[in-house]
C-alpha cells in the first residue's frame, strides 16, 4: 500500500502509473478518496504521481515520480516479534559470542588463537561507526541496523542486520463519551456499552484496562475491572466497553491504562453517571379516605400525580384506568378526575434513558346520588 500525507482542501486524488518516470505518457489512471493507493505486483514495475483535487474539481501540483518497486522495497510490510521493539528507556547492544575482558583466554575452545576484535555498526546505510557498549537510535521509528566484528589484521565476519523499532509514543485512547446529562455527566444505564477507539503506530497494541470505582457517598467501594488484550500489530482498532450489569446507580470513575508491546503507557479517568431505577411516583388524592388498600374519594376529586428521578430525569409519565367498561389511557400532564365506582389506576413512568417503573392503586368514587330518605330525629322516652 502506498501511503501519503493528506493535504487541506482535497476530496480526493488522482493516481497516475506510468512505464517512465517523466510521464511522457500515462499508462493509466484512477481517483481515490483517502490518502493511500492499494498495489499489486503486477504494478511494480510502474511510476506512480499523486494529484490533488479540491471540492470543484480543480487540481493541484502533481507529486514527484515515485517508484513502486523501490518503495516497497524500502516499506516493506512485515511482522515482528516483541523483541525488536525498544523503548526510550532501553539500549540495543550488541553481544559477540566471545567474551572481550582482558582476563579472558587468549585461546578458544579448539586451541586456536583469538586475536583482538573490534565491532562496527551503521544505522540506514549511514557511515560505518565503531561499537562502543551501546547503538543510539536517535529517531523515532524502523532503523535497519548492520553490524559485523573483524579481528586485528582484517579478517572480517559477514555483516547482520536486523530491523529495529524505536517506539517512545504511548498508545491514544478515545472515548465516544455521551454529551453530559440532567446530572452534568454523561448518563448510562448498567449493560450499556461505551465506544473507544486506540491508535497505536508503532510497535503495536498491547492491552487495555479499564476499572470503575465508585464516588457515591456510602456505596461500595469494590471496583469493576476488565482487562482486554490484543494480537498482532495493528495501527488502530475500535471496541467496545460494556458496562457490568450489578452496577448500582450513583457516581463511577472509569480509569483506563493502556499499553503498546514496547512497554509505553497512557493513563487516564472520567465521571459517569449510572441511572439504574425508574422514576419514583407519588399519588395525591385530596379528600381521599382508604379503606383497607381501597382509596375513597368523592366525585368532586381530582387525582394529581408527581414523578421525580434524581440521575437523568423523567421523560413520560402514562395513566391507565381500568373499570367495568374498559381501559383508558392518556399522558399525564395535569390532575384528572376518575368516573364514579371502582378503578384500578396504573401509573407507568420512564425516564430519559429508558428506564421504567409501575404503580398501582385501587380507587372508588362514591355516588353522591345515593337513596336518601331523610335524616330523622327521634327521641327516646
Amino acid at each position: 500500500m502506498l501511503k501519503w500525507g493528506s493535504v487541506r482542501g482535497a476530496t480526493a486524488y488522482l493516481v497516475e502509473l506510468s512505464e517512465n518516470s517523466d510521464f511522457v505518457s500515462v499508462r493509466s489512471t484512477q481517483t481515490v478518496y483517502e490518502s493511500s493507493f492499494t498495489y499489486g505486483q503486477e504494478l511494480l514495475p510502474f511510476y506512480v504521481r499523486i494529484t490533488a483535487i479540491g471540492s470543484s474539481g480543480m487540481r493541484g501540483l502533481s507529486s514527484m515520480s515515485v517508484s513502486l518497486r523501490e518503495y516497497a522495497d524500502r516499506y516493506k510490510e512485515v511482522r515482528y516479534e516483541t523483541d525488536d521493539f525498544v523503548n526510550p528507556s532501553e539500549k540495543l547492544e550488541i553481544f559477540l559470542e566471545e567474551p572481550k575482558e582482558e582476563n579472558s583466554p587468549k585461546t578458544d575452545s579448539k586451541g586456536k588463537v583469538r586475536l583482538p576484535t573490534k565491532t562496527y555498526f551503521r544505522i540506514d546505510k549511514g557511515d560505518w561507526q565503531e561499537y562502543k557498549g551501546t547503538i543510539p537510535l536517535l529517531k523515532e521509528g524502523w532503523a535497519d541496523v548492520e553490524f559485523y566484528s573483524e579481528d586485528i589484521v582484517g579478517n572480517r565476519e559477514e555483516v547482520k542486520n536486523i530491523r529495529i523499532l524505536k517506539d517512545t509514543t504511548a498508545p491514544t485512547v478515545a472515548w465516544e463519551r455521551r454529551k453530559p446529562g440532567r446530572s452534568n455527566l454523561p448518563e448510562y444505564r448498567p449493560g450499556d456499552v461505551l465506544p473507544y477507539g486506540i491508535f497505536e503506530e508503532g510497535s503495536g497494541i498491547r492491552f487495555l484496562e479499564a476499572e470503575l470505582k465508585s464516588e457515591t457517598p456510602g456505596a461500595r467501594k469494590a471496583g469493576k475491572q476488565r482487562k482486554q488484550e490484543f494480537s498482532g500489530n495493528r495501527p488502530s482498532l475500535r471496541s467496545e466497553y460494556k458496562l457490568p450489569e450489578s452496577l448500582q446507580e450513583g457516581i463511577w470513575v472509569l480509569q483506563w491504562k493502556s499499553e503498546d508491546k514496547a512497554g509505553n503507557r497512557n493513563t487516564g479517568e472520567f465521571p459517569i453517571a449510572i441511572d439504574s431505577k425508574g422514576p419514583s411516583c407519588e399519588i395525591v388524592l385530596p379528600g381521599a379516605r382508604k379503606e383497607g388498600d381501597v382509596y375513597l374519594l368523592n366525585d368532586k376529586s381530582k387525582v394529581h400525580v408527581f414523578c421525580t428521578d434524581e440521575t437523568s430525569g423523567v421523560k413520560e409519565v402514562r395513566i391507565s384506568i381500568s373499570t367495568e367498561e374498559g381501559v383508558t389511557e392518556f399522558q399525564n400532564k395535569e390532575p384528572f378526575p376518575l368516573p364514579i365506582g371502582k378503578s384500578a389506576v396504573t401509573i407507568r413512568a420512564y425516564d430519559i434513558l429508558g428506564n421504567s417503573s409501575e404503580f398501582n392503586y385501587k380507587v372508588e368514587v362514591l355516588d353522591p346520588d345515593w337513596p336518601k330518605g331523610g335524616t330523622k330525629f327521634q327521641l327516646k322516652k
